[in-house]
């Protein structure tokens, strides 16, 4: 279906053609219509029609003004309609004259209905064709441009691979044919990184900011005639760059570039920007150790949060303090993890990860940190699940720490050990309960035993008689010879209940020898001697 505006002064003229237009529904369609070249122009501007047809005589604008301003604005934007004029027969010389402003083709009236359907077939075949073309080129130029992409990703990913093991003359000379990149004596590797406030964003947000920052920093550098190979790598934007002049002013260019890029990017984007930049290296076998030391270097200051510009050559703590103070720490934190002391463990993670953040220990030791103090904490949520036979490792295993920010860090750390304490708390109280519930059915089991002792309920259960007096009592609030005479006066009652008349026989079957003792313990349970209490019912 293409589109059409109708642009002409006569009424009747413009009915007759809507009514040619009817038969035609299929292919063509008007989508506005009007007397004055004036109004004619705006409606041409927002509908975006395909095919326009204009007479030339008109009031307010003629049909040649008309094509002039369009012609000029199509120059600018690109749009390429089709104009079929519509002119009598005194205005042919006017016609031919408009063409070179663009005009598609001409009619002249009366329309012939067959003549104007022939010229709107043309002018469709003809916008059908440029599509295509212009399809087509949009695709080899979107092909050249993932082609030229991919490049100089695998070229970035070649030279920033810490597993690298190709000789980099082949790399240099993959770039110079591939990369599009002139490869000077002189280079300098370079990476940054955009702090996100949200990690669940990285991919999207990421994406967005370093595509900012590519493009702001490329086009500086250019300026300075400094060439440069950037992509996404790693989490980062990998950067070579390279420029036909001595070391030292390299190296200059690029740090009073870095400084005019942080100085435009904290004043018009909200950004929060690491810059490691490398040494300047002017042979290709210093390449492999310039990256890891980027690297390194990047790591580092990723872990306390820096931003800024920095070198990769700067100092890094060792924090070569003896561990005494970790061993103490760590010791303190094990016992109140095995006490699940919650409080104790949090205040003892916060006191080891601020002696870190102060004295900024290097990432790989913030990391074994961690990893020691999770895998303590799993070792002790094992022997309290083999303890109630009900293991089950997959349930709470450590986190991972792939990150390189101690906060985020601490914060992993903070959460899986009070995950840890809460599930010990929690396993003990279900083991108090469920040797509570045992003790109480194996009572009810043998009340009526005159023999039967705390040691025998102890020894039933494995356990010692204080271990099993203590949580027997701490789950129901009562001791079990409280519990044990309970039962047994319940008992008695519901015997009594069932007509059991002989307070010696009663007695006996809920584990009295003496029944005299019996009526006394009887009385004071329930306020009423059996004898009254059978005679009462």
């Amino acid at each position: 279906m293409y589109t059409v505006v109708l642009i002409d002064d006569e009424f009747y003229f413009r009915k007759a053609i809507k009514v040619y237009f009817a038969d035609w529904e299929n292919q063509y369609q008007i989508i506005g219509e009007t007397k004055d070249g004036k109004e004619g122009l705006e409606m041409i501007r927002r509908l975006q029609p395909d095919i326009v047809l204009m007479d030339i005589n008109m009031p307010l604008m003629n049909g040649l003004e008309v094509i002039q301003i369009l012609f000029e604005e199509s120059m600018k934007n690109g749009l390429n309609r089709k104009i079929i004029f519509l002119t009598g027969y005194g205005e042919f010389e006017y016609a031919q004259k408009a063409l070179r402003f663009g005009v598609f083709d001409y009619l002249l009236k009366p329309i012939d209905k067959n003549k104007l359907k022939a010229c709107l077939d043309k002018a469709a075949a003809q916008i059908t064709k440029e599509k295509e073309q212009k399809d087509n080129l949009a695709e080899l130029t979107r092909l050249q441009i993932n082609e030229k992409k991919l490049h100089r990703d695998k070229f970035i990913a070649e030279v920033f691979d810490s597993d690298r093991t190709k000789n980099l003359n082949v790399i240099e000379q993959f770039s110079r044919v591939k990369g599009n990149l002139k490869l000077h004596d002189k280079w300098i590797p370079l990476m940054l990184y955009v702090y996100l406030e949200h990690v669940e964003e990285k991919q999207e947000e990421a994406t967005f900011h370093y595509l900012i920052a590519d493009n702001i920093l490329t086009e500086l550098l250019e300026s300075r005639e400094i060439q440069c190979m950037t992509s996404i790598y790693k989490d980062s934007l990998c950067m070579i760059a390279t420029g036909n002049m001595e070391a030292e002013d390299l190296s200059n260019e690029m740090n009073e570039t870095l400084n005019e890029f942080l100085a435009y990017v904290n004043e018009k984007f909200p950004m929060k920007v690491l810059i490691v930049k490398g040494p300047v290296i002017g042979d290709q076998d210093d390449m492999v150790r310039s990256i890891h030391q980027l690297e390194d270097m990047q790591k580092f200051l990723l872990m306390y949060q820096k931003q800024g510009v920095f070198s990769s050559n700067d100092s890094k703590t060792g924090y070569a303090k003896a561990n005494d103070f970790f061993k103490q720490k760590n010791a303190q934190l094990y016992l109140n993890l095995r006490i699940a002391n919650e409080n104790a463990v949090q205040s003892l993670v916060k006191d080891i990860f601020t002696e870190m953040r102060e004295n900024e220990v290097l990432p790989e030791t913030v990391i074994k940190r961690a990893v020691d103090m999770v895998s303590g904490a799993f070792d002790i949520y094992q022997l309290q699940e083999k303890e109630t036979e009900s293991i089950d490792e997959l349930q709470l295993l450590p986190p991972k720490f792939t990150e390189y920010d101690i906060s985020l860090i601490e914060s992993k750390v903070m959460a899986y050990l009070t995950l840890i304490i809460r599930h010990v708390k929690a396993t003990k109280e279900n083991k108090r309960n469920f040797l509570s519930v045992h003790v109480e059915e194996y009572i009810k089991k043998e009340y009526y035993r005159c023999d039967l002792t705390l040691q025998d309920i102890a020894y039933a259960f494995g356990v010692s008689k204080t271990a099993i007096c203590n949580q027997f009592k701490e789950a129901t609030g009562m001791t079990i010879g409280e519990y044990l005479f309970q039962t047994r006066m319940q008992y008695a009652h519901k015997m009594f209940d069932e007509n059991y008349g002989n307070v010696s026989y009663v007695a006996e079957k809920c584990g009295y020898e003496d029944a005299g003792y019996f009526s006394k313990c009887f009385k004071k349970y329930y306020g009423i001697s059996p004898r009254e209490y059978i005679s009462k019912i």
